[in-house]
C-alpha cells in the first residue's frame, strides 16, 4: 500500500511538473494559444506511464501470495492424508493380530473407526482453517485494492478540479480582454 502512495505521489508530481511546462509556455502572439515544448511534455507522459506499468506489475505479486498460500494449504491436506493412512495401516495391523479374539476385534474396529473419525474431523478443520486463511489474504487484497482505486479516483478528481478551475478563469481573462479590446 506504501509502495502505490508512493506511486501515486510521483504521478501528482509529474502532473505540476507538466502545469509548468504548460505555464512556462510562451503565447502565440494575437491568439489564446501558447507554444509548448513537445520534448518536454511528452518526456513527462513518458514517466507518468512509466509509474502506472510499475503499478500494473506490483499486483501479480499479491495474487502469486495468494496461489502460494493455496499450494501450502494442498500440501498441509496431502501430508494429513498421508498421516490418516499410516494410522489407518497402523489400525489394520493392530486389528490383523488381535482378530482371533471376537471382543478384541469389536474393540479394534471402533478404535480404528474412531481414529478415522478423528482424521476426518482434522482434515474437515485443516480445510475449513486453511479457507478461511486465504479468504483473509483475498479480502486484505481487495481492500488494499479499493483504497487504492479510492485514493486515485480522489487524487484525479483533484487534478480534475484544477484544470477546470484553471479552463475557466482562462475564459474570464479571454473575455475581459475581448471586452476591453471592443471598447
Amino acid at each position: 500500500m506504501e509502495l502505490i502512495n508512493s506511486q501515486i505521489d510521483k504521478i501528482e508530481d509529474l502532473l505540476m511538473k507538466m502545469d509548468e511546462v504548460i505555464d512556462t509556455a510562451r503565447s502565440v502572439p494575437f491568439s489564446a494559444k501558447i507554444s509548448i515544448e513537445k520534448e518536454a511534455l511528452f518526456g513527462v507522459i513518458d514517466e507518468v506511464r512509466a509509474i502506472v506499468y510499475d503499478m500494473r506489475k506490483g499486483l501479480p505479486h499479491e495474487i502469486n501470495q495468494a496461489r502460494r498460500v493455496l499450494g501450502d494449504k494442498d500440501n498441509h491436506i496431502s501430508e494429513a492424508r498421508a498421516k490418516a493412512e499410516m494410522i489407518m495401516k497402523s489400525a489394520q495391523s493392530e486389528a490383523a493380530k488381535l482378530i482371533s479374539e471376537n471382543e478384541i476385534t469389536v474393540q479394534a474396529k471402533l478404535a480404528a473407526s474412531e481414529i478415522m473419525e478423528n482424521v476426518n474431523k482434522e482434515v474437515a478443520d485443516f480445510k475449513i482453517g486453511a479457507a478461511q486463511y486465504v479468504d483473509g489474504i483475498f479480502s486484505d487484497l481487495d481492500e488494499k485494492l479499493r483504497e487504492a482505486l479510492e485514493s486515485h479516483v480522489q487524487k484525479s478528481r483533484s487534478v480534475e478540479a484544477f484544470y477546470k478551475d484553471v479552463l475557466d478563469e482562462l475564459y474570464h481573462n479571454r473575455k475581459e480582454i475581448r471586452t476591453g479590446s471592443e471598447q
